[in-house]
Parts: C-alpha cells; sequence; structure tokens
C-alpha cells in the first residue's frame, strides 16, 4: 500500500475514532457540582414529582441535588434569580427548572381479545405529559442549556378465561405513580442524562 494511502485510512479511523466519543449527556459534562432543581407545575403531585425527578438526577450524575422544596422557601426563583442569592448564599452552581404541561390522564379504556378459545378484557390507564427544562449557569447567570421532551406512561388490569381457566390481575399503579414515570420517560428522552 502506498504511503498516502496509508494516511488516508489513519484519517478516515481518526474521523469514526472522533464522531463515536461525543456522547456525553448535558449534566454529566458538569460532574461534581450543585444542582437546584425547581418543578413549575400545577399537579398536585408536585413534591413527589419533585423528590423523584432530584433521585433519579442524583443517581445518574455525581450532583449534589437540592430541590425546590428547600428553595421555595427563598421566594419566587423567577423574581429573585440572582447570583447572591442561589449561587452565592446557597452554593448552588447550576439551576434547573423543569415546567410540566400538556398532562393527560386516561382512566378506564377497555380492549377486549378474542380468540377461539380465549377471552381477554383488558381495562388501560394511561398518562401523558410534556416536560420543558432551562438549565442555568448561575456562575454567569446565563442559560446554559434548554430542550424539551414528552413522556408517556400506562398500566392495565387484565381478566380473561381460556382454556387454562380465569385470569384476574387487579394490580394497578394509581394516578400518582403514573405521573411520575410518565415525567421520568419524559426526562429520559432528554439529552440532560
Amino acid at each position: 500500500m502506498k504511503s498516502h494511502h496509508k494516511f488516508i485510512v489513519f484519517l478516515f479511523l481518526i474521523m469514526i475514532f472522533m464522531t463515536g466519543c461525543d456522547d456525553q449527556s448535558v449534566l454529566k459534562e458538569l460532574t461534581g457540582k450543585r444542582l437546584g432543581i425547581i418543578i413549575d407545575t400545577d399537579l398536585e403531585e408536585k413534591p413527589l414529582i419533585e423528590v423523584e425527578v432530584a433521585g433519579y438526577i442524583k443517581r445518574k450524575t455525581e450532583f449534589e441535588v437540592v430541590t425546590g422544596q428547600i428553595l421555595s422557601g427563598f421566594g419566587d426563583y423567577k423574581e429573585r434569580f440572582t447570583r447572591e442569592y442561589f449561587f452565592s448564599k446557597l452554593g448552588i452552581d447550576y439551576l434547573l427548572t423543569i415546567k410540566l404541561s400538556d398532562y393527560v390522564y386516561k382512566e378506564n379504556q377497555p380492549s377486549f381479545r378474542f380468540k377461539q378459545d380465549d377471552v381477554d378484557l383488558k381495562f388501560t390507564h394511561s398518562c401523558s405529559i410534556a416536560l420543558s427544562y432551562l438549565l442555568y449557569d448561575l456562575a454567569t447567570e446565563e442559560l446554559y442549556h434548554l430542550g424539551q421532551s414528552t413522556g408517556y406512561s400506562e398500566d392495565s388490569i387484565r381478566m380473561g378465561t381460556g382454556s387454562d381457566g380465569l385470569r384476574v390481575d387487579l394490580s394497578r399503579k394509581d394516578r400518582s405513580k403514573l405521573i411520575v414515570e410518565a415525567t421520568l420517560n419524559a426526562l429520559r428522552g432528554t439529552d440532560l442524562l
């Protein structure tokens, strides 16, 4: 093989290597920092969502996470968004505000399945939610990153009969668990983690 062919192959391999190495998520780039999280929603499950989102982010990154329950004691974060307030006084490096909207919860959606020796009745409960977020760098007081995603979760109860007898599965997740699950699925759909 000629030397210029070797050089072209070498460059080609370097290009392949370099393009495959940029799979880092936004929050993982900021490892070791302190993150404040505020959930903006009218859902009554807000405290539960906040705890679950904070726990999920903490497990997936190396952030020290401060939730909005702590931050809410310091007033309206939109009006009092100052470096002094969050960065200097609370030691928070980044503030993640998550807005949940377009919430849809559907309950008892029936579906039937008939086969020759089998009948299956299923009632599905589902939740969909839209998530948008803003990530602020508090050291510079600038927007660092933003994005949006949607999440979905479902659960069902089943009853059926067939050649193996009667089948009944009446266990189901409650509304709160479906909302949290949809929120976490929306979060997984972002490039934050």
